[in-house]
């Protein structure tokens, strides 16, 4: 199996089966609204739409019970196991030969589920292709709302009501989506319905930026975070031999069982800053210097908001 030349490959694959799951569910909402009887439901709330709205089963989308025809059944589930099985196989050659595929960076790096990379990928696709704003408004069964919505994502990825309760949690504030800001969860203010279903979903515009290859940082974190670069080694440092030797093998113990951490203690010029370079330089990791005197004259919900995203640097360093 070939191998995705490039991460950006590995991405647009990956939306192929977004492209099927949304195909299946155009075709199911087509149904329901034949092109002659489309009058503008948006705007307003027919008497046929209450009727429909009390027959459907709670929980499920308008469209949902437009059953799919059994051979588009199985012609639909077939292809999504073919895209599926073909996806894992090239993914893994693609790792075995060093290819760097940033999605599946970022799922490592935060932990994240299947149906986290999929909610992912349904934020990032107007990010590519802009006619998804008007296929999500379309399934929205609204003109004006143009973002992936909580619900919308649970129906294209969920088949049934039991699974989108279970799936719910995957918006969480303390799941990986959100603890790590990857994506924001906000009301849309053209809307009054508080309910997460309705919530639009947003993809952080740094991670949306990595997962299209943009390297640059993160602008909010400019004023209070900087990469602290230098050659020095652990040699060089003007440390006795056997506590240059203790360094070393403290820090690769503590990288070793992930819990690495030193305190460098005294006044200023006795070489701290060098040290953390050399031993960053040892272990092969970046250093990232963080004024913390600046962030503490911050308000609370900043101050939360950028040392989460500053945790989140360190993850990926």
């Amino acid at each position: 199996m070939n191998p995705f030349a490039t991460s950006q490959q590995h991405i647009l694959a990956e939306m192929a089966r977004l492209d099927l799951l949304i195909r299946v569910q155009v075709w199911r909402a087509r149904q329901q609204h034949p092109a002659e009887s489309a009058e503008l439901p948006a705007f307003y709330i027919s008497e046929t739409e209450v009727d429909d709205l009390l027959d459907k089963p709670i929980g499920a989308p308008t469209w949902a019970a437009i059953p799919l025809p059994p051979d588009m059944q199985v012609s639909v589930q077939s292809q999504l196991d073919a895209l599926a099985a073909t996806l894992a196989q090239r993914t893994t050659a693609s790792l075995e030969q060093g290819i760097y595929l940033r999605l599946v960076v970022l799922a490592h790096l935060f932990d994240l589920a299947t149906f986290d990379i999929d909610v992912l990928l349904i934020c990032l696709a107007p990010e590519l292709d802009r006619r998804y704003e008007r296929l999500y408004a379309y399934l929205h069964d609204d003109v004006t709302r143009r973002c992936p919505t909580v619900d919308l994502a649970l129906n294209l990825l969920c088949p049934a009501l039991e699974t989108k309760a279970a799936m719910r949690h995957h918006f969480d504030d303390t799941a990986p989506l959100r603890r790590h800001h990857l994506l924001s969860i906000d009301a849309d203010p053209s809307q009054r319905s508080p309910a997460l279903l309705g919530k639009n979903i947003q993809l952080d515009p740094r991670i949306a930026r990595y997962l299209l290859d943009g390297d640059e940082p993160d602008a909010r974190l400019q004023p209070y975070l900087r990469l602290l670069l230098g050659n020095t080694t652990v040699a060089d440092l003007p440390l006795p031999a056997e506590f240059k030797e203790r360094l070393r093998q403290l820090s690769q113990a503590g990288i070793e069982r992930g819990d690495l951490l030193f305190y460098f203690q005294g006044p200023y010029g006795v070489g701290k800053r060098n040290a953390s370079i050399a031993l960053c330089n040892h272990l092969g990791i970046r250093l990232f210097y963080v004024d913390g005197r600046r962030l503490a004259q911050l308000s609370t919900a900043e101050f939360e908001t950028l040392t989460r995203l500053i945790c989140r640097v360190s993850l990926a360093a």
